[in-house]
C-alpha cells in the first residue's frame, strides 16, 4: 500500500497596484528560483523557507523592504506583499501619435512595438499617450498595414524628468501597390445593392462595377435583401487582396420562384396541322427547374386566371446544361382547333413544386394548306389584266401566275408555315409602264383578297427631275412616306376614307373688298374640274362638314394653313385616317388671285398631299408658296404631275406600306 502524497504548499505574491507588473525573484527549498512579474498565485510548493527580492522601478518607491523571508507550511498559502507608491517628479510622459495622410484611412491601427533605457520595452497599436516613464532615450518601431508607407516619421525621442516626449509618423496608401476589386451581380440587371468595407471607409454601390486604386488588405461585402430573390448559400463574403492583385465578389441571386419563361416562339410547323412551340431555359430559380409545361387553347391568351381551363399538351423535363427546347404539336394528335388562332403558354416548375408566372401571349394557325388569293389594282382603280404575280417563300423555289380579266390572281395548296412574299413583275410584259409593287406577309397573315397596287410611271417635268428623278420618289416624298419622320414614324399611306369631300364656306366678313367665300368656292372648282372625278363638294352645315374654312388674322405670320380637328391631338396630314379639317385663310390678303391661289394649295394639304414641292422652276402648286400659279389661267393651276399625284393618293388602299414599290 502507497503512503499519501505529502501535502503542499501555497505561495502568493501580491503586487499593489497590479498594473505596473513589476518584477520579482523568489527561492526557497532544493535550490527553487522563479523570475516573476506583478500578482501571481503559486500553488504545489515544497514546504519551506522562501525569500524574495522585489525590483525597484523607476518613478515607483517601496513600502517595505527589497527584500523579504517567510516560512511555508503544508497545506496552508503564505503570501508575500509590496505595495509601490508613484514618483511622478522621478518620471516623464511619452506621446505616440499616427496620422494617415488621407483622412479615409483614420479609423486604421498600425501596431509597434516601444524599447527604452533598462530593457523598457512595450507593444501596442494606434496612438497612445504614456505616463510615469523612466528618463531616457526611446526608440519606436511601427508595422504599416499591407500597401501603406511612410510619408514622414520620428523613430526617436528622450523623455526627461517632468518632460513629454513625442514620437510621431505619418503614414500614406503607397499606391504603387494598388489593386482591384470587380464586383459582379447575377443575374445581369438586377443591379443588387452592396457596400465593401476593408482599409479606409466603406464603399457602396449597386450592381456591377470596378473599382481601381485600392490598398491592399482584408475586404467584407455586403449584399443587400432583393424583393422575390435569395443569395446563394456558397456567396463569399470576405476576400483578401495583395499588392497588384484583382479580387472579385460575386452576388449570385436566384428567384425564389422561377421566373418567367423567355424566348417563347409558336409558328406553323413544317406539314399539314403542326404547330412548333420553342422557348429558353430558366436558370436563375433558387430550387433548380424541373420541369416546363405547354398549355393551349382556342379561347385567348393564356393566363394565369385561365390557365387550368386550357388543354394540357405536355411536359418537358428539364435537361442539365439545356439553353433550348422545341416541340412539335398536331392537331390531329394534341387536340389543337384548325383553321383557327391556337393559344399556348409555356411555364417552368422547380423542384418546390412552384410554377413560373404567365407573361406575353403567343399565338398562330396550325399549318394549314391553302390559296393565296388577290388583285392587281393600278393607282386609278382600275383591275389590271395580264400582270404577272410572283410568290416566293425561304428555300422554295418561286411560283408565278398571270392576273386573270378581272385583275384576279391565285396560287393554290400553299403552306401557311414560312413567310411569303408577292411581287407584280409587269417589267417583262410591260416595261416601263408601271413601278411594281412587293407585299411582305409574315406567318400568320391572312392570305385571301390580297391587293397589289400598281402606280403608273409618269413622266416628271424635266425642269425638276434634279430634286424628284422619278413619280415614286415624288409621290413617296410628297406623301412623306419616303423616310421616318418626326411627323411620321413609318411608310405608310393614310388618307380620308371617303371621297368627295363636304366643305363648308363661311359668309365673308373680312375687314378688305375681297371676296374670300367667293375665291374658296373658286379654288373647289379649280380643282373638280381639273381632275377627272370630283373631290369636293360644298355643304351649307358646318357641324357635318369634313373640312371647314376660316377667314381670321389669328396666324400674322401665316397666308394659309390646314389643322386636323378630329380625331383630336394634334396630328398633321399624312400621320391619320383624317374625319375633318379646317382650311385657315388670313383675312387681311387684298388680292383676289391671291386668297383663291392660297386656298387651292392648302386644298391639296386636305386631299393628302404632307409635304411640298422642293422644286419651284415647273410652277408647282404645292412649292411652299402658291404665289402666280392663277398666272397662266386655272386650267394650268394644278400641274399634271400634281394631278397623277393626288389621283394617286385617292386610289392606294389605306394604310399601304409604300416602302414595297420599286422605284428602279
Amino acid at each position: 500500500m502507497q503512503p499519501p502524497p505529502a501535502a503542499k504548499a501555497t505561495v502568493i505574491v501580491t503586487v499593489d497596484p497590479d498594473s505596473i507588473q513589476e518584477v520579482w525573484t523568489l527561492s526557497g527549498p532544493a535550490d527553487f528560483f522563479l523570475l516573476g512579474r506583478g500578482t501571481s498565485t503559486l500553488p504545489d510548493l515544497q514546504a519551506g523557507t522562501y525569500s524574495i527580492h522585489w525590483a525597484s522601478p523607476p518613478c515607483w518607491s517601496l513600502s517595505a523592504s527589497a527584500d523579504s523571508v517567510a516560512t511555508a507550511t503544508a497545506g496552508d498559502t503564505t503570501v508575500f506583499y509590496q505595495a509601490y507608491a508613484a514618483q511622478p517628479q522621478a518620471c516623464g510622459k511619452l506621446v505616440i501619435n499616427i496620422l494617415f495622410a488621407d483622412e479615409q484611412f483614420a479609423s486604421l491601427s498600425v501596431p509597434w512595438t516601444l524599447s527604452g533605457p533598462d530593457d523598457f520595452s512595450l507593444t501596442g497599436q494606434g496612438t497612445a499617450y504614456l505616463d510615469m516613464i523612466p528618463p531616457g532615450e526611446y526608440r519606436i518601431q511601427w508595422a504599416p498595414p499591407e500597401g501603406f508607407r511612410f510619408l514622414t516619421q520620428t523613430p526617436t525621442a528622450t523623455v526627461s524628468t517632468g518632460e513629454t516626449g513625442i514620437l510621431s509618423a505619418t503614414i500614406e496608401a503607397d499606391l504603387s501597390q494598388h489593386g482591384r476589386i470587380e464586383v459582379i451581380n447575377y443575374p445581369l440587371g438586377l443591379n443588387a445593392f452592396w457596400e465593401i468595407t476593408g482599409p479606409g471607409n466603406p464603399i457602396t454601390g449597386w450592381g456591377n462595377q470596378a473599382i481601381d486604386y485600392l490598398v491592399p488588405g482584408d475586404y467584407h461585402i455586403s449584399w443587400a435583401e432583393v424583393p422575390e430573390f435569395s443569395l446563394v448559400p456558397e456567396t463569399e463574403f470576405d476576400l483578401h487582396m495583395g499588392p497588384h492583385q484583382i479580387i472579385t465578389f460575386t452576388g449570385e441571386y436566384r428567384r425564389q420562384v422561377p421566373a418567367s419563361v423567355k424566348g417563347i416562339q409558336v409558328r406553323p410547323g413544317d406539314g399539314p396541322g403542326l404547330v412548333d412551340v420553342s422557348w429558353q431555359w430558366v436558370q436563375d430559380s433558387l430550387y433548380p427547374v424541373t420541369t416546363y409545361e405547354i398549355r393551349t387553347s382556342p379561347d385567348g391568351p393564356l393566363t394565369d386566371a385561365n390557365w387550368n381551363q386550357a388543354r394540357r399538351l405536355s411536359e418537358q423535363a428539364a435537361v442539365a446544361n439545356q439553353e433550348s427546347y422545341t416541340r412539335t404539336f398536331s392537331v390531329a394528335e394534341d387536340g389543337m382547333v384548325p383553321g383557327v388562332m391556337n393559344w399556348f403558354g409555356v411555364r417552368a416548375w422547380d423542384g418546390a413544386g412552384q410554377p413560373s408566372p404567365l407573361e406575353g401571349q403567343w399565338g398562330t394557325v396550325p399549318t394549314q394548306t391553302g390559296a393565296v388569293t388577290g388583285r392587281v389594282i393600278a393607282a386609278d382603280g382600275q383591275l389590271q389584266a395580264g400582270v404577272p404575280v410572283e410568290l416566293s417563300r425561304e428555300g422554295k423555289p418561286p411560283l408565278r401566275t398571270t392576273t386573270d380579266i378581272d385583275g384576279a390572281f391565285a396560287f393554290s395548296a400553299i403552306l401557311n408555315n414560312l413567310p411569303i412574299s408577292l411581287r407584280t413583275v409587269s417589267g417583262e410584259t410591260d416595261p416601263g409602264r408601271w413601278f411594281d409593287y412587293t407585299l411582305e406577309l409574315p406567318v400568320g397573315s391572312p392570305l385571301e383578297d390580297l391587293p397589289l397596287p400598281l402606280v403608273e410611271q409618269h413622266e416628271m417635268d424635266s425642269r425638276c427631275t434634279l430634286a424628284t428623278p422619278d413619280f415614286m420618289t415624288y409621290l413617296r416624298a410628297m406623301t412623306k412616306t419616303n423616310l421616318p419622320t418626326d411627323n411620321r414614324p413609318d411608310t405608310k399611306l393614310y388618307k380620308w376614307d371617303h371621297w368627295p369631300l363636304t366643305v363648308y364656306l363661311p359668309a365673308d366678313d373680312t375687314p378688305v373688298e375681297v371676296d374670300f367665300q367667293a375665291q374658296s368656292r373658286w379654288a373647289l372648282e379649280i380643282w373638280n374640274t381639273t381632275m377627272p372625278e370630283p373631290y369636293f363638294v360644298e355643304t351649307d352645315a358646318p357641324e357635318t362638314a369634313d373640312v371647314v374654312f376660316v377667314y381670321s388674322d389669328q396666324y400674322p405670320t401665316l397666308n394659309g394653313q390646314v389643322s386636323i380637328l378630329e380625331p383630336r391631338g394634334g396630328y398633321v396630314v399624312g400621320n391619320i385616317i383624317p374625319q375633318r379639317m379646317e382650311v385657315y385663310l388670313h383675312s387681311t390678303m387684298d388680292s383676289a388671285q391671291r386668297v383663291a391661289e392660297v386656298a387651292l394649295h392648302e386644298l391639296g394639304h386636305v386631299i393628302g398631299i404632307a409635304g411640298h414641292s422642293p422644286c419651284s422652276r415647273a410652277g408647282y402648286l404645292m412649292y411652299i408658296t402658291s404665289a402666280g400659279v392663277l398666272d397662266n389661267g386655272p386650267e394650268n393651276a394644278i400641274h399634271p404631275d400634281e394631278q397623277a399625284l393626288v389621283e394617286a393618293i385617292r386610289h392606294l388602299p389605306q394604310g399601304l406600306d409604300m416602302a414595297g414599290f420599286n422605284p428602279d
